[in-house]
């Protein structure tokens, strides 16, 4: 039997390590293995809703972003959801994503701008708290 069968295999028992990696598998491609979105998303969800926190993440981009690739429609109000779970369970990159840019429907690559302009805001304000030297 070779890995994919076997990681297939475990997949289908209900391991949600194996479900989260065979969804990385089919999401990227990998040797032998054939790209396939709908697959993919099918078993992060499975892997997802044990509460894996990888797959919660990898569900809630797929949803946001790359689920059109696919032939189907974004769900940023899903993604959100998901996303959410991640950032929750202590996911760094899930707590980073731009949570109001998913709710509004927008693409996670927008607002990008706007949160560096928010990041000097506060940098600005730690810097009057602590009445550090402003730069020059």
């Amino acid at each position: 039997m070779n890995d994919l069968a076997a990681l297939t295999e475990k997949a289908e028992r209900g391991d949600a390590d194996a479900q989260f990696a065979l969804g990385r598998s089919l999401h990227a491609g990998a040797p032998g293995v054939a790209p396939s979105l709908p697959k993919a998303i099918n078993w992060y969800f499975k892997a997802a809703s044990q509460n894996h926190i990888g797959a919660q993440l990898c569900l809630g981009l797929l949803l946001l972003d790359d689920v059109e690739k696919a032939g189907g429609k974004r769900n940023p109000k899903q993604a959100l959801q998901w996303l959410g779970k991640a950032a929750q369970a202590g996911n760094s990159d899930a707590q980073y994503r731009p949570r109001t840019d998913a709710a509004r429907g927008g693409r996670h690559g927008q607002g990008r701008a706007r949160r560096h302009r928010m990041a000097g805001a506060r940098v600005q304000a730690m810097r009057d708290h602590l009445g550090a030297p402003q730069p020059t």
